[in-house]
Parts: C-alpha cells; structure tokens; sequence
C-alpha cells in the first residue's frame, strides 16, 4: 500500500511538470537584429471583419522569406505559429485591423506573388492574391475565384505530442501493469 501511495505521489508530480512547459508553449514574436542583405513589405489588413491568424504563402519569386518573417506586429500577444521559407503564419487575440512587416532573405526587392489568408477561430474569412513589383508597386485581388482557401490546419503548426505527454502515457501503462499484478496475487 505505501508503494501504491508513493507511485501516485510521483505520477502527479509527473503530470505537473507535463503541464508546465505546454503553457509555455506560446509562439512568441523574435525580435532579433535583422540580419544584413534582406528586404521587407509593409502590410496592414483592415476591412475584413474580426481576424485571428493570418498566414501567408509566396506563389513565385527568386527570393524565400527570411526567418522570422513576421515582425514588428502592431497588436501585443500576436506571435509566429510556421515560419518556412515559402509559408508563415501568426495569430493572436482577435482584431480588425493590424499591420506587420514581411521580411524576405534577397538583398534586394524582387517581383513576387503571395497568396494571403484571413481566418476567425476556424474560418477562413477572407483571400487575396497580390503582385509586388521589384519597386514596391502592388495590385491585388480579393477572394480571387480558384484562389488560395486552405483549412486552419494547413497554417497551423501539427500537434506533436510533447516528451511529457509521451512519458505520462508511458506511466500510466507501468500503473496498469503494476495493478494487474497486484490483483492477481
């Protein structure tokens, strides 16, 4: 019985620690030096209602984005979810309008496509399509038809169980075990 007691003890001292490093888990904005040699876009998205995540996909252009490539959001607690050299996203508390800076790794501006989408909760809310000239000059469309839609899971990080969870599951079969065993005598 103290065996049994002192297994429990440790199991929810081992569910504690799991759940500590998950909440610290929040993306959170690098704001680092900018690394020479690179080139941004400022963007701002207004007129589209209430808005959570917003990500980004470049279509075409010699350049990928440098990494970070959101930065310097307007809104406080809006943070990098992917951050790839041909797709990024970032979201945070609800709003309707923000504004950021999309950095790019060439060394200087280049013509590009990027395909933009808007999402409240769950729900894409809105697409655009832009072309960016090499001097800045842009035209875009608004949910273009047979434009980018993706699904929320497509510009949101995977859920990977973290090595918590995967130990607590690992626990929770040696518990199993150990109370077979204990029944069987």
């Amino acid at each position: 019985m103290r065996r049994a007691r002192r297994f429990v003890a440790f199991l929810i001292v081992a569910v504690g620690l799991t759940v500590i490093p998950a909440a610290q888990a929040a993306p959170t904005l690098d704001g680092g030096p900018n690394v020479g040699g690179s080139w941004w876009l400022d963007v701002s998205a207004s007129g589209v209602g209430s808005y959570d995540l917003v990500a980004v996909r470049l279509v075409s252009g010699s350049d990928v984005f440098e990494s970070p490539a959101i930065r310097n959001i307007s809104n406080p607690g809006w943070g990098m979810l992917l951050d790839g050299p041909t797709l990024a996203s970032f979201a945070g508390p609800s709003v309707t309008s923000l504004s950021w800076d999309l950095f790019f790794a060439g060394a200087s501006p280049t013509a590009v496509e990027l395909d933009w989408a808007i999402f409240n909760g769950s729900q894409l809310t809105a697409w655009t399509h832009w072309n960016v000239d090499a001097n800045g000059g842009l035209t875009w469309q608004r949910d273009p038809p047979g434009g980018w839609q993706p699904d929320l899971a497509d510009v949101t990080p995977p859920i990977v169980p973290s090595p918590g969870a995967l130990l607590l599951a690992g626990l929770g079969t040696v518990l199993v075990g150990y109370v077979r065993r204990r029944r069987a005598l």
